[in-house]
């Protein structure tokens, strides 16, 4: 299977953002505290990041409603 991410432009992704897209791989749709977890970084960073790769056309996002309170979000790639 073929995605963006095997791309030769990724190269020029900044560490964290190719970190993201790596564990959005291989992990399928995942939410903000989970890819925060998993690389060791802060939410904000995350979703900073995740803003960035959304912009760029390689994540997006859908509510997971979990019960009360605001959804989570899934990210997967493009």
């Amino acid at each position: 299977m073929t995605t963006e991410l095997d791309a030769a432009p990724l190269a020029n992704l900044p560490t964290t953002r190719r970190a993201i897209l790596t564990a959005i791989k291989r992990s399928g749709p995942i939410t903000t505290a989970e890819l925060a977890h998993q690389l060791g970084i802060t939410v904000t960073a995350v979703r900073q990041q995740l803003h960035r790769l959304g912009e760029d056309g390689l994540v997006l996002h859908h509510p997971d409603p979990d019960g009360r309170g605001r959804p989570a979000h899934r990210y997967q790639l493009t």
